[in-house]
């Protein structure tokens, strides 16, 4: 048995539905259709009702068998209910209202749906609320559902509904026929109960057996229907075929920043197009953690982590990767040449700052800008600080100093228009003391020049240097050999050293002299060590050398030591000038001896380091000269 109200199937013989407790009528499964034949054969002509508007409106039901008490077909309720719009239900016409209609007349047998046998004690109401054509025992009329009259009930105050043609409708009785049998399956809905106000038992039209034109309504619902469900279930299936993917698990850990879940799920990725798909989203994430990073939302470490976890898992060998790489490597050293930067600003070391400052990449809009200002700013600091400088060493007469600092500042600040107007002051400057200089110079020269000139004369004692260039066995010879070194100053430049050649002819044949004879008696003495006389000596060297002992030295001390070679390597001349203190020599400032004048004594020094430097052999500095003439004496 089905239940018209949930459509669920109850046992057969149960008078109410196991699962919402309504009434039960006997509705078989499959019934073939029966056709519709009127219950008497009185025409009927009745005025056209009004449609009325009824909740629930069957899709398709099946026919109801003829029953053996009735030749009336019944339209069983439908075996699964079915959530249909509203419709109205056209009512066919008839031919008086149902109120002057006689009761039906109740079947024999027990109580059935909608009924009280007289005397009989009221049914108790199934659990769960009023079943279709009952009240409950002395509660007020229930009302009726929102839509429209259900099946046997009408509305309170409504007009009574027409009868439909075609015959009776279930639980109706057209007026002047017989009274018909009340199916055994049950109470027919729509008639009051014993005892209740009749008002409130009035039957509502049944809707007539359905046309072919409700069935294509219904069809059409159905389809309709079956469209959305359909689209719904493709929704379905597309969210669990794309919103499912891993593509798009992916898609969502890179947006919610967790790279660790996005590089396991990656994996998982089999296909060539998804794997280049999630490439790509790898790739707008690594630029979007490089933003991240230019705009301070995360730290160098994070960022730089995030990026080599990339790089190892979904880009490996990734140019464009590597580019971002480099970019977030040259911005974190950017960054942290400008706090150096900062502190170097802070410390007056305004070019160490400068360069720091230009370390900050372009690209790095947060700093970039900041960085730009900054480089404006030291190389103010720095220009300033180079025309201080150079304004104090002018303030000292360094000017030298002055330039230096200028065309330093001006390495740096290329044709910076201050720096420059400054330096040509500054070499102005150093012209003007140029000249001052000069003029002093000259006039001081032209002084020194007068004092200097003359000739000036030195003795200097050679022996000992003579000696010790000898060699072994001559320590003790003490042969003395003294040379006059001469020095002409002209006041017109010009010098000649020399050395007079008179007395060093003379006390070079001295010094041979002496040098022959302490010879000949060490040559005896090494004859004499070997047990040889000196006669026997001397026929020895006769024997061998063809002269005297005495005579062989002469000649070799004559080969050896030439007298006129000597006083050619002893002469020297050229030009000097004098600045201050100092002879330079051959118009070379750098080569320079110190001088000073003081009355007829002219001592020549070396400069400082040089002490000690041997002029020529055998003579070192200082050197301390006589006047011997004021006059000029070379032409």
């Amino acid at each position: 048995m089905i239940c018209v109200n949930c459509g669920k199937e109850n046992k057969d013989g149960s008078k109410f539905c196991a699962f919402c407790g309504t009434p039960v009528a006997v509705v078989p499964v499959e019934a073939a259709p029966a056709e519709e034949q009127p219950v008497a054969e009185m025409p009927v002509e009745a005025a056209p009702a009004e449609e009325q508007p009824v909740a629930e409106t069957p899709v398709e039901t099946a026919p109801v068998e003829e029953q053996l008490v009735t030749e009336a077909p019944v339209e069983a309720a439908p075996a699964e209910e079915q959530p249909v719009a509203e419709m109205p239900v056209e009512t066919a016409p008839t031919e008086q209202p149902f109120a002057g209609t006689p009761m039906q007349q109740m079947p024999q047998g027990e109580a059935v749906q909608g009924w009280q046998q007289p005397g009989a004690p009221m049914q108790q109401m199934p659990q769960g609320g009023a079943a279709q054509g009952w009240q409950q025992p002395g509660t007020p009329m229930q009302q009726m559902p929102q839509g429209g009259a259900a099946q046997g009930w009408q509305q309170p105050g409504t007009p009574m509904q027409q009868m439909p043609q075609g015959g009776a409708a279930q639980g109706w009785q057209q007026p002047g026929a017989p009274t018909q049998q009340m199916p055994q399956a049950g109470a027919a809905q729509g008639m009051p109960q014993t005892g209740m106000p009749a008002q409130n038992w009035q039957p509502a039209a049944v809707p007539p057996p359905v046309q072919n034109k409700k069935k294509g309504k219904a069809g059409l619902i159905i389809i309709i229907v079956l469209i959305v469900l359909l689209l719904a279930g493709g929704g379905v299936a597309a969210f669990l075929i794309f919103g499912n993917s891993p593509v798009k698990k992916i898609e969502s850990a890179f947006a919610s920043g967790d790279v660790y879940t996005a590089t396991e799920l990656f994996e998982k990725v089999k296909s060539e197009k998804d794997i280049e798909a999630v490439e790509e989203l790898a790739r707008d994430y690594a630029e979007q953690i490089k933003n991240n990073y230019i705009n301070e939302e995360m730290d160098y470490e994070e960022a730089w982590d995030i990026l080599s976890e990339l790089k190892v898992s979904i880009l490996k060998k990734d140019g464009r990767l590597e580019k971002i790489m480099d970019s977030v490597n040259y911005i974190m050293i950017g960054r942290s040449g400008y706090e150096a930067a900062e502190d170097y600003k802070e410390a007056g070391d305004y070019l160490s700052a400068w360069t720091c400052y230009e370390e900050v990449m372009e690209e790095d809009t947060l700093y970039y800008d900041k960085a730009q200002a900054a480089i404006e700013e030291v190389k103010g600091l720095y220009r300033q600080e180079a025309l201080d400088d150079a304004q104090y060493y002018l303030d000292m007469e360094d000017y030298d100093m002055a330039k230096y600092v200028l065309e330093d500042a001006l390495g740096e600040l290329y044709e910076d228009a201050e720096l420059s107007d400054k330096l040509e002051s500054v070499e102005e400057a150093i012209a003007e003391a140029e000249a001052q200089a000069a003029a002093q110079a000259a006039a001081q020269a032209a002084e020194g020049m007068k004092e200097i000139s003359g000739t000036w004369k030195m003795e200097i004692e050679m022996g000992p240097y003579l000696a010790g260039e000898l060699g072994e066995g001559f320590e003790d010879f003490d042969g003395s050999f003294v040379i006059g070194l001469v020095m002409e100053f002209t006041q017109d430049g010009h010098y000649k050293m020399y050395v007079d050649e008179d007395s060093f002819r003379e006390n070079f044949d001295q010094w041979v002299d002496s040098f022959v004879d302490y010879s000949v008696e060490m040559m005896y003495e090494v004859f004499a060590s070997q047990g040889i006389s000196r006669s026997e000596a001397d026929e020895l060297v006769e024997e061998s050398f063809g002269s005297t002992m005495e005579e062989y030295l002469r000649d070799m001390m004559g080969y050896y030591l030439d007298a006129d070679y000597l006083l050619d390597e002893m002469k020297s001349s050229g030009s000097y000038t004098l600045d201050g203190n100092k002879i330079c020599w051959d118009g070379d400032s750098y080569n320079y001896d110190l001088f000073t004048v003081t009355g007829d004594t002219l001592n020549i020094d070396a400069p400082a380091g040089m002490e000690g430097v041997e002029i020529f052999p055998g003579v070192t500095y200082p050197l301390v000269f006589n006047r011997v003439q004021q006059d000029e004496v070379m032409p």
